[in-house]
């Protein structure tokens, strides 16, 4: 039952460290800031500043664009890569009467404006102008991965009313597709023209020479089939700035920061915002929640789980025979924290508290297995023209899996006790599954793994003697290039399974 995983793999390459989190790019949102990557989530490859010794997995290898782009006008009328023309798109995302929260801005010190502080409501429509629908198209190339999201770019007139009667507006603006009900969109709107009773009462710092007035406020929000979310903040400008620049600050060191509990929420202390919707709760992990039957990716968080449950059971292969798992994500609680940004996956890219255990005897290698972790599940693939999901991956949620424990805590943490030499000392361990399907009425097709590994005696001789000249101080945990988890040292236990 040990097999060696010194092999090349192409794996990203984790240390065992977390690091603070972005700022918020989008009224205190972290990761929404509207652009769409090829690694959303991912960040760059990460290079080790020491060659890897045994045990430790190579860097993933740059990206390599196998994508080809076509940019067209769309005509009036015609169906759009998404399946339907432009109206119908606008029309697609019903949009109803939502809750906006007017927060304590305090970014500026001393600032305040009406209404201040408060609760209404917003309603928001689209009519489409006489510009051109511009698109474009990314397709991969034979073998190739699949591509960033193709766009669709409806230029709009935006009519946007509150029941307070503080805004009252009509902006020309272009609404972003990322998908048939998915878009996103951002405005800057002239103070003169919000149309309500909105204005800020005081604009002032605690230098009284300085003085500023208002340049814009910045609308930025994503829309989806009978939702929406989205802030609203300002730009300032000093009128009398100083004759020498004033040298800015020096940088606070980064922070470390455990995992966050998946889908905490809680009230913001601080805003650069002066209004955000639906909610003014924060995911402690940075961004803004949704509700789980929330359609952000045209299917939504709970239709995401229901099809992982109707997985089960799933059926291993070990060497000492066959043995059966399940694995059972807990129910949402009231929001759902995406740990991605508003591309059409990214949006449904979450994390939940569950369990995977063994439900058939007591006979074999996994007998014992009861586990609870949190389950970090993503859409890889969805069809843009329709909503089902293609391709959806499951896997241990990486911050926990990247920390060796030992044989006690594995034993806890699984419910599996090793029987193995005593050279191995620390373990790693992960459950993950990808499913993938090409049409809403055909079941998936799965792949699935259980893995626990370890360094062996002359693996860990070789991480601490890279970490005495500087390196990485343990073992790197890595990604491949489907999204699994790649565990180092050498695989103690390997149960897997592949519908036919």
């Amino acid at each position: 039952m040990k097999a060696s995983s010194l092999g090349l793999v192409p794996v990203l390459l984790l240390v065992a460290c977390a690091t603070e989190r972005a700022a918020d790019p989008l009224g205190g949102q972290a990761g929404d800031d509207g652009d769409l990557h090829p690694d959303d989530g991912m960040g760059p490859p990460v290079t080790p500043t020491t060659p890897p010794g045994p045990g430790v997995p190579p860097p993933i290898p740059p990206p390599i664009d196998d994508c080809d782009e076509e940019q067209k006008v769309v005509p009036d009328g015609e169906a759009t890569v998404f399946g339907v023309d432009a109206q119908q798109l606008i029309d697609n995302l019903e949009l109803p009467t939502l809750p906006l929260h007017w927060v304590d801005y305090d970014q500026l010190e001393n600032t305040t404006y009406l209404p201040g502080p408060s609760e209404t409501e917003v309603q928001m429509s689209f009519e489409r102008t006489s510009a051109d629908v511009e698109q474009l198209t990314r397709t991969p190339r034979e073998g190739g991965e699949p591509c960033a999201e193709s766009r669709v770019s409806v230029p709009v007139t935006m009519q946007l009313s509150t029941s307070d009667h503080a805004l009252d507006l009509q902006v020309d603006a272009t609404l972003q597709f990322r998908a048939a009900t998915l878009a996103t969109l951002e405005v800057e709107l002239d103070p003169a023209m919000l149309g309500g009773s909105f204005e800020f009462t005081r604009i002032a710092s605690d230098d009284p020479s300085q003085i500023f007035r208002t340049q814009y406020l910045y609308l930025d929000a994503a829309f989806w089939s009978g939702g929406s979310r989205g802030s609203i903040f300002p730009s300032f400008v000093l009128e009398n700035p100083p004759a020498v620049a004033t040298p800015p600050a020096p940088a606070s060191p980064p922070s470390s920061l455990p995992p966050s509990e998946p889908n905490a929420v809680s009230v913001r202390e601080h805003w650069r915002d002066v209004a955000v919707w639906p909610t003014d709760l924060t995911c402690t992990g940075g961004g803004t929640p949704f509700t789980p039957d929330d359609e952000v990716a045209g299917v939504s968080a709970r239709q995401v789980r229901d099809e992982l449950l109707a997985q089960n059971p799933w059926v291993l292969q070990t060497p000492d025979g066959d043995q059966t798992l399940e694995i059972v994500p807990d129910d949402f609680a009231k929001w759902v924290c995406p740990q991605g940004g508003w591309g059409l996956t990214s949006a449904l890219d979450f994390e939940l508290p569950a369990s995977v255990r063994a439900i058939d005897g007591e006979d074999g290698p996994l007998a014992g297995l009861d586990a609870r972790f949190v389950v970090h599940i993503g859409l890889s693939d969805v069809d843009p023209t329709a909503p089902f999901i293609r391709t959806l991956r499951v896997t241990r949620r990486n911050e926990d899996a990247v920390d060796g424990i030992s044989r006690a805590q594995l034993e806890e943490q699984t419910g599996i006790g090793m029987n193995v030499p005593d050279e191995y000392q620390q373990f790693w361990w992960a459950f993950q599954a990808t499913l993938t399907r090409s049409a809403p009425d055909e079941p998936f097709t799965y792949q699935s793994e259980f893995v626990v590994s370890s360094l062996n005696a002359e693996q860990t001789a070789e991480i601490q003697r890279i970490a005495s000249q500087g390196g990485p101080p343990s073992a790197g945990v890595g990604i491949d290039n489907d999204g699994w988890l790649h565990l180092p040292g050498d695989e103690l236990l390997r149960a897997t399974s592949a519908s036919e």
